[in-house]
């Protein structure tokens, strides 16, 4: 049943080019894909999100269920992903790859960037550990008040705190 939902899916993001007149929207098996009248489609399934328009490909990702310590890893090259750190979902985040961007909103126990160009922006955390070349990771605020710890290798890689 997978096979025949990816291709149902494969068919509508082959007729993106054309605009629909309307909003279509088909849900089966756990996936559910939305073509717009814009043209932009996107696909929902097991806590991913994947959208693409006239601005290129999103990725969004959820950790499922309750993951209080749990560990989302991002792998990959060029991925947009969102991930909200919270009781509900993974406060560990590991970066891995080539060319993400990554947007972590709540409070992050800690972050884990290892790779090349990666960029990524956090709303709290406690602990940032960076290795690899080029990455950038901003934080707004450490955890508690206090600024978060910083174990920073590799080359060129920069850790900041941003203003807002």
């Amino acid at each position: 049943m997978r096979k025949l939902t990816w291709l149902m899916v494969a068919s509508f993001g082959l007729s993106v080019g054309a605009h629909a007149q309307e909003n279509v929207t088909v849900e089966t098996d756990g996936v559910k894909v939305e073509v717009n009248e814009d043209g932009s489609v996107k696909v929902k399934a097991g806590g991913a999100e994947v959208q693409v328009g006239d601005s290129g490909v999103g990725v969004e990702v959820q950790a499922q269920g309750a993951h209080t310590g749990g560990v989302l890893s991002v792998d990959g090259v060029e991925r947009i992903v969102r991930h909200t750190c919270d009781a509900a979902h993974a406060r560990t985040v590991r970066v891995n790859g080539t060319d993400n961007r990554v947007i972590l909103t709540g409070a992050c126990d800690a972050v884990i960037v290892s790779g090349t160009d990666n960029d990524v922006k956090v709303e709290s955390v406690g602990r940032i550990v960076v290795d690899g070349v080029d990455n950038k990771i901003s934080y707004r605020q450490g955890l508690g008040g206090k600024p978060p710890t910083v174990q920073k290798t590799g080359v060129d890689n920069k850790v900041f705190k941003r203003k807002q």
